[in-house]
Parts: structure tokens; sequence; C-alpha cells
């Protein structure tokens, strides 16, 4: 049995035995509390190393953003924006069967007020994800 405690952030994780993980995660605002199993590793579904790019970073007004990446195989892919406080934005686009090999998407975000986001992009049981900055000037 493993534990790690950040008593002034919140933060509680202890692993039980070979493959059942526990966490808890307090704050002022919410506390989440869970359980997950881990399993063997798969190959991944990107075949680069690196995560996926996304860019301009910042996000000038009336301007898109472009998210490029690589997939191994064909499969859905999803690409979520959430704000700050982790509420869903809106799913920028949703595409069932993306064929394998190097896909740039461009991404409307000129409904977003000036601000920090985090966009989100999912392929099955893999996830990727970093912030963005929103300005109202160029």
């Amino acid at each position: 049995m493993v534990e790690f405690n950040l008593s002034e952030t919140g933060i509680h994780l202890h692993f039980l035995s070979d493959s059942i993980h526990h966490y808890s995660v307090r704050s002022k605002h919410c506390e989440l509390k869970g359980q997950y199993r881990a399993t063997a590793p798969q190959a991944s579904t990107f075949r680069s190393v690196e995560r996926p790019q996304f860019y301009p970073n910042p996000v000038g007004p009336g301007a898109s953003a472009q998210l490029r990446f690589e997939l191994s195989e064909a499969q859905t892919v999803r690409v979520t924006v959430y704000d700050v406080y982790g509420r869903e934005w809106r799913s920028l686009r949703t595409v069932r069967s993306v064929a394998a090999g190097l896909h740039e998407w461009r991404l409307d975000t000129s409904e977003l007020a000036a601000g920090q986001y985090y966009w989100v992009l999912r392929t099955g049981e893999r996830q990727y994800s970093a912030p963005f900055l929103k300005t109202d000037q160029m």
C-alpha cells in the first residue's frame, strides 16, 4: 500500500492492491472520490511521442485555431473546450472513424470571450489537453 497526502491542497491518493487504485481530491468547492483499475499499458493511439499541437496560442479576435495530431489507426476523435472552472464550453468537433495518419483541424473560436480555456482531444481511451488563451486584441 502506497499513500500520498497533500493536506493543504486536499489531495489524497492510496494504492491498495496490485491493480485497484483509490483517489480523493478535496477543495473548497468540491470533493471527488473514486477508484479505478490499472491495466497493462496499451500501444499509443498516437504515432508521435509529442502531444498534439494547438496553435496559435494566444488566439486573437476573429481568428481560428489549428489542431494537428496523428493517429496510428482509424477511430473516433472528439475535441472539447472547457473554461478555467472545468465547465464545458462546447464540443468543437466529434468525428467518427477518423482515418489513420496526420490530421490538421481548423477550430472556430470566434464566439469565445477573452480569457483562458483548455482544449481536450479524446480518442478511445487516450486524452490530451492543454491551456490556451483567447485575446480580444492582436
